[in-house]
């Protein structure tokens, strides 16, 4: 039987035992692991945390059994139970990663080590359909020269850093482009001095056609990473996201960044990476059931 989980110092160093290479800032896996909202139930073994399941809302945040104790059925029970909680609370499906909002360590289910015929076997279904979900890498020290730096002029565009003034515009191109992306384009951080996360944009004109957000060591030393990218839909065609990353990736080089990453990827936009010398290092099932 399980166990409710009091002390959450127990599921913080459960989840680096057993995703050692998950790319997540340590202060959001510590906030979404230390969530007392969200029940956290799991399995002893001599008085030592073998196993542990974490719901919010109607997802499975973290279903995780430490290797020295797999093949027990440990999964399968704590599994079983997270299942009928959840349909307990009414909902009607249940996901495996991503919940109602953002509060998720992975997207989906990791499937560098088959955990994800464990869920197919229990009746779950990839809910993106043909698409793919992925993390994609590359190794910084030994990379080319990007074709595209920061601040130079490609075709009429401009690829340089965000100034405050460009807010306006910004906002524009990011809710045209992606509007789920407004929020943390909103957030003020960004635009500041010596910013660790600044904003690089395509201008032409003053006017912004495309954004994306370069990391700096916000998820672990030496690593950068790029992502949220938009283009202004009546941009697109232009090689605009292309130059972007290729500009944002060669910033984290000469920053000294030795890893770039990007998380949260999919099919469509894998080949506009790749231009730039991104790998998948992860892909993700991403799992769903209907009750």
């Amino acid at each position: 039987m399980s166990e409710p989980i009091a002390d959450r110092r127990l599921l913080i160093d459960l989840y680096h035992d057993c995703f050692p290479g998950n790319v997540r800032e340590e202060a959001v896996v510590e906030h979404i692991l230390d969530n007392r909202e969200d029940p956290a139930f799991g399995i002893f073994v001599d008085e030592r945390l073998a196993a542990a399941c974490l719901l919010h809302g109607r997802a499975i945040t973290m279903l995780a059994v430490r290797p020295p104790f797999r093949g027990r059925g440990f999964g399968t029970m704590l599994l079983a139970e997270a299942e009928q909680r959840i349909r307990d609370a009414g909902y009607q499906k249940l996901t495996i990663g991503v919940g109602t909002d953002d509060q998720y360590l992975m997207p989906g289910v990791p499937m560098d080590q088959g955990a994800d015929a464990f869920f197919r076997k229990r009746g779950y279904h990839h809910n993106w359909g043909e698409t793919g979900c992925f993390d994609m890498s590359m190794e910084l020290g030994d990379a080319p020269e990007q074709p595209v730096h920061i601040g130079d002029t490609v075709a009429g565009i401009t690829y340089r850093m965000a100034e405050p003034r460009d807010l306006p515009s910004i906002e524009a191109c990011v809710k045209d482009a992606q509007e789920s992306f407004v929020p943390y384009y909103l957030e003020t951080q960004h635009y500041a001095a010596g910013s660790k996360a600044p904003v690089l944009v395509a201008v032409r004109d003053d006017e912004v056609l495309g954004t994306l957000i370069v990391s700096l060591e916000v998820e672990g030393k030496g690593l950068g990473s790029v992502g949220c990218t938009a283009t202004r839909t009546d941009a697109r065609g232009q090689g605009i996201a292309t130059r972007m990353v290729q500009a944002g990736t060669q910033y984290l080089k000469d920053q000294g960044m030795q890893k770039a990453f990007l998380g949260y990827t999919y099919t469509d936009i894998l080949p506009m990476y790749a231009r730039a010398g991104y790998q998948v290092s992860q892909e993700y099932f991403m799992a769903e059931k209907r009750f």
